[in-house]
Parts: structure tokens; sequence; C-alpha cells
């Protein structure tokens, strides 16, 4: 792989600067601990060094109000005595529950269970005074309460030693961690300045050389870039006789450009020319495709108007039907009439006479009736032979006016 002068130089900066990144981690981890020391030293003050003095100085007040009490006998110095108990076992469970460490807590549980020892015995010490006791009272302060409360004195004492052994050992870790940080940053400081004397007489020593290179390849190049300025500038003399020619033959396209813009022009008047016609034929196109139209309107009226003549004539022949069946009846009547006019005789002949005519006129209307549905047969096949006519009609009128359109 070929390394180039921005390469290497970017390469030993990255170098140096993780060193340096190395170096600062590696500090602030450090100062973090020591940090956490000297906190863990000041959490264990505030939770049990100065909890303990308010602890020595609740029990102080609470005797120095008892005695006052066994002297005077004056009962005023009861409820302060018994309120400087309750905050001394205030302040003694708070340290229970605060400690650390198994030792702690049981050490103060040791001070709760003889502070309540202790306040049983004031209490008791009290009771004997306000009998009027002094003897009994002065006695169980003697053997009690002054014995309990040097035993007290001496647990708070020493619960306060194991914290205090607790923090110099915290103390003891944060210089000893402080310590390591300052060596650490101390190395790694020399490293770092070592690691950049190395990369910066390396990185001289891989950029001269290259610069070395390069300055007798930019000499050769020098060389090469003016035989080849040379060439260009003959080149350029051609280039410039290929330009005299080709001016001349733009001259000469543009004279032919010049005639074929006349002949476009000339083209174009024929092709508005031709659109005028092509509308003008569009139009009677669009007229005659209109006519067509109201022709096959009016055919198919007449269609309509032929095909109710085609009904009524069926209506005609229904008429005629009837006619015909009348007609035959009445020539039965007339026959029967004749018949019942022979067996009267003489006195039926009149009859018979009327008989006769009507059968006449009966055979008469049927021969009507049959010339007539001969001439309703006639009428309705030229009607059907009208309306096929007329459908065909409008058929190709239909086609004529699509394939115009």
């Amino acid at each position: 792989m070929k390394w180039t002068v921005s390469k290497r130089i970017s390469t030993g900066f990255g170098l140096i600067l993780t060193l340096l990144m190395i170096v600062a981690a590696a500090g602030i981890l450090a100062l973090q601990r020591v940090t956490k020391s000297y906190e863990d030293v000041r959490h264990l003050r505030n939770i049990s060094v100065l909890p303990a003095l308010r602890l020595e100085a609740q029990i102080r007040a609470a005797n120095e109000n008892f005695l006052r009490f066994l002297v005077g006998n004056d009962e005023q110095f009861i409820p302060a005595h018994d309120s400087a108990l309750t905050t001394a076992r205030g302040h003694a469970e708070q340290l229970r529950d605060s400690s650390v460490t198994d030792e702690g807590r049981r050490g103060w549980s040791q001070v709760l269970a003889e502070l309540g020892r202790w306040g049983e015995a004031t209490r008791a010490s009290i009771t004997a005074r306000r009998a009027g006791n002094e003897e009994e009272a002065s006695r169980i302060r003697a053997s009690r309460v002054q014995p309990i409360g040097i035993q007290l004195e001496d647990e708070i004492e020493a619960n306060v030693g194991i914290t205090l052994r607790q923090s110099e050992i915290k103390a003891i870790e944060g210089r000893n961690s402080s310590e390591r940080a300052q060596v650490l940053l101390t190395v790694g400081a020399i490293v770092a300045l070592l690691a950049g004397i190395v990369a910066a007489v390396v990185l001289a020593r891989s950029i001269n050389r290259p610069l070395r290179e390069s300055t007798s390849v930019l000499a050769t190049s020098a060389s090469e870039i003016l035989a080849a300025t040379t060439q260009q500038a003959a080149g350029a003399n051609q280039s410039m006789a290929a330009v005299t020619q080709t001016v001349a033959t733009v001259d000469e396209v543009a004279q032919t450009a010049h005639q074929a813009s006349q002949r476009a022009s000339s083209v174009a008047s024929s092709a508005q020319r031709a659109a005028e016609i092509g509308m003008q034929g569009k139009k009677a196109v669009q007229d005659s495709v209109a006519a067509m139209r109201g022709v096959k309107e009016q055919v198919e009226s007449v269609a309509e108007s032929i095909v109710a003549l085609a009904e009524q004539a069926t209506a005609i022949g229904e008429i005629i039907t009837s006619v015909n069946e009348i007609a035959e009846q009445t020539n039965l009547l007339a026959l029967n009439a004749a018949v019942e006019s022979a067996r009267a005789g003489e006195q039926g002949r009149g009859f018979a006479v009327v008989a006769s005519e009507i059968k006449s006129l009966a055979e008469q209307a049927k021969r009507s009736t049959v010339q007539v549905r001969q001439m309703l047969g006639d009428i309705q096949r030229a009607t059907s032979a009208a309306v096929m006519t007329t459908e065909q009609g409008t058929k190709q009128v239909t086609a004529a006016a699509r394939q115009v359109t």
C-alpha cells in the first residue's frame, strides 16, 4: 500500500491524539475515583460524626436537667430532660439506620439499648426524688445512672472511632488514587511526547524523500510540457488554416440554408391553403352528416306511420272477420226463414220473398268481405315491405353517417 504525505501526517497526528485521549481518559477515571473517595469521607462525616456529636450534646442536656431536678426538686426541668432524651433516641436511630457496615449497626443498636437503660435509671431516680427520698435518688444516680452514662459515652466514642477509621481508610484510598492518577498522567504525557517526537522524525524522513523525487519528476515534466507546447503551437497554425476553410464552408451553408428557408416558406403557404380547403371539406361533411341525420329522422317517422297503418289494417281485418261471420249467420237465418215460409204455404210467401232478399244481401256482404280481406292482405304485404325498406334505409343512413364522421 502506497502512503501519501497527507496520509502519513494524518496517521501521525491520529496516533498522538489517540495517546492523549487514552491518557486523558485514564486521568478522568482516576479523578473520579478520588472524587468518590472524598465524597464517601464526607458522607461518613455527615451521617455519623455530626449526628454522634448531636447525640452526645442531647445526652449531656438530659443529664444536666436531671441533676438540676435532683438538686432543686423543680418540675420544670423534667420536660426538658424528657425532650432531650427523646431527641437523643432519634439521633441514635438515625445513626443505626444510616450505618453502612454490620459492625456500625450493631454498635449503634448497643448505644440505643444503653440509652434506654440510662433513661429508665434517671426516671427511677426522679420518682424517688419526687417521693422525698433523696438518699434513694442519690443511690440510684450513683449506682445506675452514672455507670450507664459512662458506658454510654464509651459506646458512642467507640462507634465514632469506627467511623473515623473508615473515613481515614477512604481518605487513604483517595490519596492513593490521586497519586496513581498523577503517575499515570505523567507517564502518559511522557509517552505522548516521545510518540510525537518519533512521529515527527518519521514524518520528516518520509516527506523529504518524496519531495526530492517529486522535484526530479517536475523537472522532467517541465521538459515534456515545453515539447508539447511547441507541438501545440504548430497544431494551432494548422487549426487556423482549417478555421479559414471552415468559414468559407459556413458561408456556403448559410446560402443553402437561406434557399431552404424560402422553400420552407412556400411549403408552409401551400400547407396553409390545404388546411383551409380541409376545413371547408370538414364543414361540408358536417353539413352532410346533419342532412343524413334529418333523413334518418324522417325515415324513422315514416316507418312509425307505416307500422301504425299496419296495426290499423290488422284491426280492420278483425272487423271484416266479424262481418263475415255475421253474413254467414244471416244467410243461415234466411235459409231457415225460407224453409218456414214454405211450410206456411200461401201465408208465408211474403216472408219467403223477404228471406230471399236477406239471403242475397248476406251473400253480397260475404263477397264484399272477401274482396276487402284480399285488399287488406295486399295492404299488409305492402306495409311490411315498406317497413323493411325504411329499416334498411335507416341502417344505410346510419352507416353512411358513421363513415363520414
